[in-house]
């Protein structure tokens, strides 16, 4: 037993000295089914990636987040809202103004295209968030700000839209930690 203890002793010391990446924040409750990476230009989808990507280089090839939600049923008058976190770690990038918009969509990403359509199905602009890595981004005043607390969906599928907001814009998360999530 003793000699067990002395070879278990050093392992025990080198993982707990390992750092934890952190996870999604504990106020998640629902995390994306899917994202995908959609092409502004061209109207590509790159359907259920492992990052998300917001970017606006500055040339005409914008690249836009499509978030898919598969929601439970809820009780009837449960508020839901939307949030977005960027994980403190090297997978996550914010570059530029570090502002995004998100917005409804009139329905989920189909899957992988190459072209139009069904394009990005863009719908109701639901706030504007001002993002921090290592925290929830804030919502900023002056905007919609429906995301923030609306009616709970009933059961079903629904998608969303991540977009930047001003030219030379880059937004970047592992979707397996980070990005827009869910809460009620």
């Amino acid at each position: 037993m003793k000699s067990l203890i002395l070879l278990l002793t050093p392992l025990l010391a080198l993982t707990s000295a390992t750092p934890l990446k952190k996870r999604w924040p504990t106020s998640a409750k629902l995390t994306p089914a899917a994202i995908s990476q959609y092409t502004v230009n061209t109207g590509a989808i790159n359907y259920d990636t492992t990052k998300g990507l917001v970017s606006k280089p500055g040339n005409g090839n914008d690249i836009t987040t499509l978030v898919t939600f598969n929601i439970p049923a809820l009780p009837s008058g449960t508020k839901c809202s939307l949030a977005f976190y960027l994980p403190p770690d090297s997978s996550s990038i914010a570059t530029g103004s570090k502002k995004l918009d998100i917005f409804s969509s009139n329905g989920p990403a189909p899957g992988s295209r190459s072209t139009w359509p069904p394009g990005n199905q863009r719908n109701q602009h639901l706030g504007r968030w001002n993002v921090v890595v290592g925290s929830d981004a804030s919502w900023e005043s002056g905007f919609p700000i429906t995301g923030q607390s609306f009616d709970c969906p009933v059961a079903g599928s629904y998608g969303y839209e991540v977009v930047g907001v001003y030219d030379l814009d880059r937004v970047e998360w592992d979707g397996g930690v980070g990005g827009v999530y869910m809460m009620w």
